[in-house]
């Protein structure tokens, strides 16, 4: 077995006919395939549900630029979306968010394109009295919402319009006494009234008094859906100033928001134009360069920190290669390697019982053979130099592979694990204690006299081990790396296991079983990588 953490000689590279090369990426496109249908059918692993995976792990991203976002949605706002299972279009659901984020900056918007508010009301007559009620207590200014502008453009324009105004008292009130008593607006017909004054006095919605109580926004709060129908209206006829808003909107908010509250309504191909490559190729590989040529385990001060420096590697590497250094061409292919980046675990849950899921071992140590080491390499040195999308694609079905067949070493006894490993080339020892513990100083008292004798360095060797507790202990998902000195006894972790690398960087890493995959996978990645990175300039 072979899990190429151990780079070959250039000859030997050198040596791998074009022949083998098309013959290891044709298995690794049938490995590919294999994962793809037995993910798709998989207990709860149904289309959607990786729609749902792949959203939720690109709402994650830290590092999308506000621009690229914009660039990716604006096009949707123009010609909406053309899925029949979509409607709205989905330029209302994007104006929907701005509303919920800029009402004020919206309402000024309604407010300058004044035949919006007396369509409103004349398709919806229901809510003329809603908006248009108020208390009626104190001076004109204390009304609220429409009942203030109500009263002060009728007070204004009382000979134009005052005759519309109907009363539900005994008789009518006169302007004046309206003005002295403003209370006795509580007399009005409200809904009769509104009715009136759209049909015979429309000036009155385009006024400045209606004009600065819509600027509020709060007018949004009858029919939001309403008013971001008419403001896509709106926009199919470039209203710059609406645009603006929106642009204004995307580029200032979390890109997990604009996730979550956009992507869901996209068809495929939309939203695989959306997050294909929407961190940047470029971007990605001068970011996954930085990653990889970092010290392979990071500090190294606990080893509760080593081990989520790890896993924070991986993912983010893993994020980068899926979401800024491929460009995909179908979103079954996107979903699936998503969900095998970021939901293995699930995954693999849903995958038993499936008589497929021995297949895909069978399939995943057949690519992890040792004769296929050297074409491993090969290949991704031949499609560094042509394809960058298809070099990362065949890197992620080799990780896969690795990733499969060390789940499969997991299932058997410690021993056979042991065996596994050194046939990939890693020695690996067990850690049987029964106590967790880490490497610590010791804390036994010498007199002044005999620790002014002893040198720094005779001291660091003085070491014992201790259990650890409180904040400082180790959890069975810990990784930690410790590289002792000749004099130190070795770290002892229930469970946990040594291994010996071959790469220099890494030296000795220590793990949990449940943490060998994250470590194997991050060595993997990181060598592969590395290896690639020279060949691309």
């Amino acid at each position: 077995m072979s899990l190429f953490l151990q780079r070959p000689t250039s000859s030997a590279v050198r040596a791998v006919s074009l022949d083998s090369c098309a013959q290891r990426h044709d298995c690794l496109a049938r490995f590919q395939q294999l994962l793809q249908d037995l993910t798709q059918a998989g207990e709860n692993t149904d289309r959607h549900t990786l729609r749902l995976w792949l959203i939720s792990a690109a709402s994650k991203l830290e590092e999308v630029q506000p621009s690229r976002t914009w660039g990716r949605l604006e096009p949707l706002l123009r010609t909406g979306n053309d899925s029949r299972d979509t409607n709205p279009a989905f330029g209302v659901y994007l104006l929907q968010l701005v509303c919920d984020v800029e009402r004020t900056k919206v309402g000024h918007l309604l407010a300058h394109h004044p035949r919006i508010i007396p369509h409103f009301f004349r398709d919806h007559p229901q809510h003329i009295t809603t908006w248009f009620q108020s208390s009626y207590v104190g001076s004109i200014s204390e009304f609220r919402n429409g009942a203030k502008a109500l009263a002060q453009y009728a007070l204004l324009h009382r000979a134009e319009m005052w005759d519309l105004l109907v009363w539900q008292g005994k008789h009518p009130q006169a302007p004046v006494a309206v003005a002295a008593k403003p209370y006795y607006f509580s007399e009005l017909n409200i809904h009769q009234s509104v009715l009136n004054i759209l049909k015979h006095h429309p000036q009155f919605f385009t006024s400045h008094q209606m004009a600065d109580i819509v600027k509020s926004g709060d007018i949004l709060a009858l029919d939001q859906n309403h008013f971001c129908e008419e403001l896509y209206n709106l926009l199919v006829d470039d209203a710059e100033d609406l645009l603006d808003v929106i642009k204004t909107v995307v580029t200032q908010q979390p890109f997990q928001l604009i996730c979550q509250r956009l992507l869901h309504h996209l068809d495929d191909a939309s939203l695989l134009d959306f997050l294909s490559g929407i961190l940047g190729q470029s971007h990605s590989q001068h970011q996954l360069q930085q990653l990889v040529s970092a010290n392979s385990f990071g500090p190294v001060s606990s080893p509760g920190g080593t081990a989520a420096w790890a896993t924070s590697q991986l993912e983010q590497c893993l994020q980068l290669i899926i979401f800024g250094c491929i460009r995909w061409r179908d979103l079954g292919s996107l979903s699936t390697h998503a969900a095998l980046a970021f939901r293995f675990q699930q995954l693999h849950t849903s995958w038993q019982g499936s008589v497929k899921l021995q297949d895909i071992y069978n399939a995943a140590q057949l690519m992890c053979s040792a004769e296929a080491a050297a074409a491993h390499w090969a290949l991704l040195k031949s499609n560094a130099r042509y394809s960058i999308s298809t070099m990362y694609q065949d890197m992620l079905y080799s990780l896969w592979a690795v990733q499969c067949t060390v789940k499969h070493w997991l299932s058997h006894s410690d021993e056979q694990r042991i065996f596994f490993l050194a046939d990939a080339g890693i020695h690996a020892t067990m850690l049987p204690s029964s106590q967790h513990s880490i490497l610590r100083p010791s804390k036994k008292r010498k007199s002044h006299k005999h620790k002014r004798q002893k040198s720094h360095k005779k001291s660091r060797k003085s070491r014992e081990i201790l259990p650890s507790s409180g904040e400082e202990s180790m959890s069975d998902n810990d990784l930690g790396i410790m590289i002792p000195d000749a004099g130190d006894r070795m770290p002892q972790a229930a469970g946990n296991w040594l291994l010996h690398m071959r790469r220099p960087e890494s030296s000795q890493v220590q793990t949990s079983a449940q943490g060998l995959p994250a470590v194997l996978l991050h060595q993997a990645l990181s060598g592969w990588t590395e290896y690639c990175f020279p060949l691309l300039l």
